[in-house]
């Protein structure tokens, strides 16, 4: 069951924004294959769409690319996880301070802000 939105920041509409998700699990080193979809992000973290089943508290490794070729290379830790139409909606939060200064500027460029 979905909670409601508990969010605080501002989040960005994410369709321009392609993405590669692999888990930092030392017996699953394989880049997810299969469509990911990217539904929205911030510089905190980011939600997508995918038919694979993340766990709660993953790390994962993150490549994320923009339409213009802008690129971030980043970890995280899905964060929640609930069923949806095409697998599972997965919110995954940033783990390097660094690499969310990656995203200030792709974060800068997106479409309206959405709540």
């Amino acid at each position: 069951m979905r909670t409601p939105d508990r969010r605080s920041h501002i989040r960005h509409p994410g369709e321009h924004i392609k993405v590669l998700v692999r888990s930092l699990n030392p017996d699953n080193t394989d880049w997810i294959k299969g469509l990911i979809y990217t539904v929205d992000f911030n510089r905190y973290g980011i939600g997508i769409e995918t038919s694979h089943r993340f766990a709660m508290g993953e790390k994962v490794a993150l490549i994320i690319r923009t339409d213009d070729s802008a690129l971030a290379e980043l970890n995280g830790v899905v964060c929640n996880r609930y069923k949806s139409d095409i697998g599972f909606r997965c919110g995954i939060q940033f783990q390097i301070d660094e690499a969310k200064l990656q995203l200030i500027e792709i974060e800068q460029q997106a479409a309206p802000s959405i709540r």
